[in-house]
């Protein structure tokens, strides 16, 4: 689950609750409803929240969904941030890395094993 709040005050909650297809995502209303209960344990304060708007969407992903992030091998200067499920809450820590990396710089965290690369 993902919860923030926006700078008018109201609040996006998110998470992995699975949608329906009928040409494309549609938003499950029980997976919807499980999601903001969940936020409501987790942050009480939302228990007279309403829904004001919702969506579903399809979401990156690997077989494993495992995060894929690093240089891809044989294309320098090519990095792969692919990180399945968790994009908004992983971006802000895997971005800062992937930039160092794109500058040169040893990245803070080890992304090694994200890597698609076949010798690490």
């Amino acid at each position: 689950m993902t919860l923030k709040q926006a700078a008018e005050g109201g609040f996006l909650i998110g998470g992995g609750w699975p949608a329906r297809m009928r040409g494309g995502p549609v938003v499950n209303e029980v997976s919807m409803l499980r999601n903001l209960a969940v936020a409501k344990r987790v942050l009480p304060g939302l228990a007279d929240a309403s829904v004001v708007r919702s969506w579903a969407a399809i979401v990156n992903g690997t077989a494993d969904w495992h995060p894929i992030l690093g240089e891809a091998p044989g294309v320098p200067g090519f990095f792969l941030n692919l990180f399945p499920w968790m994009g908004f809450t992983a971006a802000p820590a895997v971005s800062e890395a992937l930039a160092d990396l794109a500058l040169g710089y040893q990245p803070a965290l080890d992304l090694s094993l994200f890597s698609l690369r076949s010798d690490i």
